[in-house]
């Protein structure tokens, strides 16, 4: 089975913070300590009562984002209107609180619908997006972008652009995006052309 490794990380502002830590881990192997399929169990939508609460603000839960999951949300929305700029959207939240993936980042997946053009928005945000499956085009200004499976490319914050299919099958863009950074510190704004 093809994987794609894609990361997105937020070291720009950790250099500007001056707050980029890491803690070495000494062993060569780290030890198994819980059994296969725990992390699904104990933060999965349903889970036991007795499933352990975070110590602090800054735990983050093992977790995965399995695909099936995804299929299964986009089949039961894809008569949906669905969003007027970005399709049949999804955003990927963290499993304990129900908010962004990561504090300062957030993932997202879309369906854009054979045939759907999305309008022109812009925002105080960028976003790399990578296409999963399908070919479109995107708009960023005026600048024509094709862009088919396995391609990836960057809409600059507060940039005009707009996402389209052409195709007679479904276009599926996976996408990072420091929107949760920019609305913590207040810049969030966002505007839609018709």
């Amino acid at each position: 089975m093809p994987i794609i490794w894609l990361d997105g990380a937020d070291g720009p502002m950790l250099h500007y913070y001056q707050a980029g830590f890491a803690n070495p881990f000494h062993d060569r192997r780290q030890a198994v300590s819980k059994p296969v399929g725990w992390s699904q169990k104990t933060y999965n939508v349903l889970r036991p009562q007795s499933a352990p609460t975070p110590s602090s603000d800054h735990y983050r839960a093992p977790y995965r984002y399995a695909w099936k999951d995804t299929e299964k949300a986009f089949e039961s929305l894809a008569e949906t209107p669905g969003d007027p700029c970005d399709g049949v959207l999804l955003r990927y939240s963290d499993p304990l609180g129900g908010g962004s993936t990561l504090p300062t980042m957030n993932c997202a997946v879309q369906m854009f619908r054979p045939g759907e053009k999305g309008h022109s928005h812009r925002h105080t945000y960028t976003v790399v997006y990578h296409a999963f499956r399908g070919a479109g085009t995107t708009w960023i200004g005026d600048q024509r972008f094709n862009w088919e499976q396995g391609d990836s490319f960057v809409v600059p914050l507060w940039n005009w652009h707009a996402h389209e299919n052409h195709a007679a099958e479904p276009a599926i863009l996976f996408s990072i995006n420091d929107r949760p950074a920019i609305e913590a510190l207040g810049f969030f704004r966002e505007e839609t052309r018709t």
